[in-house]
């Protein structure tokens, strides 16, 4: 009896290696893609949508799908993170500097308008 329950232990402990490994995989295949300079460039498209930044608030029924859209970006995020942090702090550094412009853009209008 005891040997069927060594056994069944064995291969419990040689299917969470799996699930490890496999994981560990899957992490780097994220850090590779996003990681080159083309998926950086798809990775800073995903995360400007609106839904992830701003408000997904509409009034209606529709918050609902926004809330989906702003849930799945913010995962594909949480993985680029996890996986690859140097590309996640470029996607952030990037998000800064935008908000630099518009900050800057906004107040030369301001400007011009007086």
């Amino acid at each position: 009896m005891n040997d069927l329950l060594q056994e069944d232990h064995d291969k419990a402990r040689i299917q969470a290696l799996h699930a490890i490994q496999d994981k560990l995989s899957f992490y780097k295949d994220v850090a590779d893609t996003f990681g080159t300079e083309h998926g950086r460039r798809v990775l800073k498209d995903i995360a400007d949508e609106k839904y992830v930044y701003d408000s997904i608030y509409t009034g209606n029924a529709k918050i609902h799908y926004n809330s989906g859209i702003q849930d799945y970006i913010r995962r594909i995020l949480d993985i680029v993170a996890t996986a690859d942090p140097d590309t996640y702090q470029w996607l952030m550094m990037q998000r800064v500097n935008d908000l630099r412009q518009e900050l800057s853009d906004e107040q030369e209008a301001a400007r011009r308008e007086e």
